[in-house]
Order: structure tokens, then sequence, then C-alpha cells
């Protein structure tokens, strides 16, 4: 589905469109759901999934880049919009310890940041998921076998990267995983 199609049913009111987002400080993954999709029962997939590489050396410009795309994306599909965004957390483990040294999370925090202001200043809803809430301390593989088990092999074969948690985050919103 090209992302100029997004959002009609947005406009005729029947609910916004969900656009949810996993960033990271090499992609930032994401998944769309049209609101017939999101309120249809039973397993769904999202109906468009996307992967920002970031291609820029310096942090600032690739979170500008970033806030670019998803205002790029918000511009496009014009209609009730709400982003829901991972809110990075700080676990105290020795991978959370290394992460926080190397400076990854206050990036993440900062990216998290400019998807607020890109919302905000497109009149979207933006809604933080904190990773705590949404998987806590589950490690990636598990995340992925929970989302194939519950929407299929066929649904997620095109999955990579952060794009395996903006679809977790779409599900456990919805009330499908991790509930």
């Amino acid at each position: 589905m090209d992302l100029m199609t997004f959002g009609k049913a947005a406009k005729r009111k029947r609910g916004p469109l969900r656009i949810f987002l996993d960033p990271g400080t090499k992609h930032t993954g994401g998944a769309v759901w049209e609101p017939e999709t999101w309120k249809a029962p039973g397993p769904r997939p999202p109906d468009k999934t996307f992967l920002w590489t970031q291609r820029k050396h310096d942090w600032q410009e690739r979170a500008e880049e970033q806030a670019h795309n998803l205002n790029e994306l918000l511009e496009q599909v014009r209609c009730r919009a709400t982003v829901h965004c991972e809110l990075p957390a700080f676990f105290g483990t020795g991978g959370g310890e290394v992460v926080a040294s190397s400076g990854a999370l206050v990036k993440l925090s900062m990216l998290a940041g400019a998807f607020l202001a890109t919302a905000a200043l497109n009149d979207a809803k933006f809604e933080p998921i904190p990773v705590r809430d949404w998987k806590g301390q589950l490690p990636k593989n598990i995340v992925e076998q929970r989302i194939k088990e519950f929407l299929g092999e066929t649904a997620c074969r095109s999955y990579v990267k952060d794009v395996w948690d903006a679809v977790g985050i779409g599900l456990f919103v919805r009330g499908d995983l991790f509930q």
C-alpha cells in the first residue's frame, strides 16, 4: 500500500490512523494501521511497515532526518493520526549499563522528543509507550517469536530490525500481545 493512500478512512471520521515508531540509533522501525484494520477483531497485521535508515553521521542530523521523515508521512496522509512511540528506559543490567554509558539512551530520548514535537506541529496526538510496559526486558528473539505466533509467518516475512518492535508496540496497544 502506497503511503499516499493512507488516511482515507481516517478522513471519513472512522478513527485516527495509528502510527507506531520504534526509535533506534541506526534505524527507526514503523508500523501503520488504518482505522478499519485497527478496529477489526482477530489477528490484524499492520497495513504498512517501514524502516527509516539514518544516513547522516552526526547524531543531531540523524535525529532531524528522522523527524523530517515523520513530518513527511503526516503531511502525506493529511488526516487524524495518533503517533505511538516507544519511550526509552534504563534497565539496571550489564547491557543497560553499556547502553547508558555509550550515550545511546540520551540519543534515543532526544529522538523520541523530536517525534513528539513533529507530531504536535502536525496536530497529531502523541502517545509515548514505555518499553517497560509493553515488553519489559524480553529479548528481541522472544518478541519476534510471539509476534509470529500471533500474526503467522506469512504476515511477518518482511519485518526487519526495529520494525518488529514497532509491530509489537501496535499489538500491545491493541491488547493483542504482552497483556
